[in-house]
């Protein structure tokens, strides 16, 4: 019987010629680096349970020797904007970090319910739920609206719902659907909008192999074919 010979290609989809910087430290978490710091490599920002890492969560060594996205610094932070109905939130942002504070306050006949304000923890929670503005003539009282989130609905009577829902980047954990019950209470626990960790796996570093049979029963036009499809989709994989 003819012997079987193996020829296996490699494809190195990121070629590693220079370096991205390490001095990319971030307040209150760790980075994590996955293949170094050569081409294609990547960063990844860990925070402590709760928080989440903004602008960006991750970036990607690229050939010229630096980082995307580049926009910076990075932080772990409190998730928002925090929304006030009937009232209003100062100051207004999208992420608050560490240390930051948060003051409510109401429309004219509108009552605070809940703390007058709250502050960003280190665990990336918040010193007390948002506080809501109500009046008295609701069954069940304002349900409130996460940060980071908002809430579709505004009756409170029994048997309304309300259904929430975060902002792009954030998960919602917790039910999507509360209702009034009749005991003046809502169902379920009020949900929270946490960062949602996403890395698109094209942009890891990666290495392709390609296994071709080399026996002679192959024949030379079909080896040169094989090798000419390698070297053309190689180039274009590395283009990417």
């Amino acid at each position: 019987n003819e012997p079987i010979r193996m020829l296996i290609c490699k494809i190195n989809a990121f070629p590693q010629y220079i370096k991205c910087p390490e001095n990319v430290a971030i307040s209150q978490g760790q980075v994590k680096f996955s293949g170094g710091r050569n081409t294609g490599s990547v960063l990844q920002y860990l925070c402590p349970e709760g928080t989440r890492a903004a602008p960006v969560s991750w970036r990607v060594c690229r050939e010229d020797g630096t980082r995307s996205p580049v926009r910076k610094p990075v932080a772990c932070v409190c998730d928002g904007p925090i929304t006030l109905e009937n009232g209003w939130v100062s100051p207004r942002q999208a992420q608050y970090q560490v240390g930051d504070i948060v003051h409510f306050h109401c429309q004219p006949g509108y009552i605070l319910y809940g703390a007058t304000n709250i502050t960003c923890l280190p665990t990336g929670k918040w010193t007390a739920p948002p506080a809501v503005c109500d009046t008295s003539g609701s069954l069940c009282g304002n349900p409130g609206v996460p940060a980071g989130g908002q809430r579709v609905g505004t009756r409170f009577s029994k048997g309304h719902q309300v259904r929430y829902m975060c902002f792009k980047g954030l998960a919602l954990r917790g039910p999507r659907l509360r209702t009034c019950l009749e005991d003046g209470s809502w169902s379920g626990t009020q949900p929270e909008c946490e960062g949602a960790t996403f890395l698109s796996l094209s942009l890891i570093h990666l290495h392709l192999y390609f296994i071709i049979k080399a026996s002679q029963s192959v024949g030379k036009e079909n080896m040169e074919t094989a090798l000419l499809f390698l070297h053309q989709h190689g180039n274009k994989v590395r283009k990417k």
